[in-house]
């Protein structure tokens, strides 16, 4: 049990936490870290490093619920602290990564909506804007993810998310009412494979496009559509 640490020893508490960290033990670094935050109310820029680095340990044990916790605690202890953006993204994340895309649009939607200039000034809010789409995306929320991608891509044209946000815009159009998305949806595959032939989701968007004219009844296109395409990815695991 760690006793009542002067305030001259913050520093060395701060960097035992670090040490243990680095090592791998970080059960350690969080007894040190919250013994920091229970003990010295006044040390606020200690005590600031102290709770965002509970957030990083939590997440190397894997203690995903403990460091979205972790990431609450700080924002709402710290709301303007050193690592305020990163936080905020790390919360939004690791709910979308522990398929919970319910608190994903919850905490990215909320960051969003609320951000200052500070928060948008970050590398974390281009990846915020994004992942919120993806979040909704994940809820078959098409029309609102399609909204979210396209807000996105205005924001950041150039962005390094762009050519996902305008492939998973084509499936959006085609998920959200197949009856009448199909000829949106081809043209939009087709925008997709004209900007980028060799994509990440290429191969994907020439099978989408042969399903959605299948779908549409155009069944003559669809073998030369199939044709071509297993010409041009013929390892490829959907031949």
């Amino acid at each position: 049990v760690l006793e009542k640490t002067p305030d001259f020893m913050l520093s060395v508490l701060i960097r035992r936490g670090r040490a243990y960290a680095d090592f791998g033990r970080q059960h350690e670094a969080v007894i040190i870290y919250d013994h920091i935050i229970e003990n010295f109310p006044e040390a606020r820029e200690e005590r600031d490093v102290a709770a965002f680095s509970r957030i990083l340990a939590f997440v190397e044990l894997g203690k995903v619920d403990q460091a979205i916790d972790a990431a609450t605690f700080y924002l709402d202890k710290f709301p303007d602290g050193q690592q305020r953006a990163t936080a905020t993204y790390l919360r939004g994340a690791l709910s979308l990564d522990a398929n919970n895309p319910e608190k994903a649009v919850t905490f990215f939607g909320t960051a969003v909506t609320q951000a200052d200039d500070s928060l948008k000034k970050s590398e974390y809010y281009p990846k915020m804007l994004f992942l919120l789409g993806v979040a909704k995306f994940s809820l078959n929320d098409y029309p609102a993810a399609s909204a979210q991608f396209a807000d996105y891509i205005k924001s950041y044209p150039t962005g390094d998310f762009v050519q996902e946000a305008e492939y998973r815009t084509a499936l959006c159009t085609l998920f959200a009412d197949k009856e009448i998305g199909y000829k949106k949806a081809i043209q939009l595959f087709e925008d997709y494979l004209r900007k980028y032939p060799t994509g990440d989701f290429a191969t994907d968007a020439g099978y989408r496009i042969a399903v959605c004219r299948m779908s549409a009844g155009e069944h003559a296109t669809v073998v030369k559509d199939c044709d071509a395409w297993l010409q041009k990815y013929p390892g490829d695991l959907m031949a």
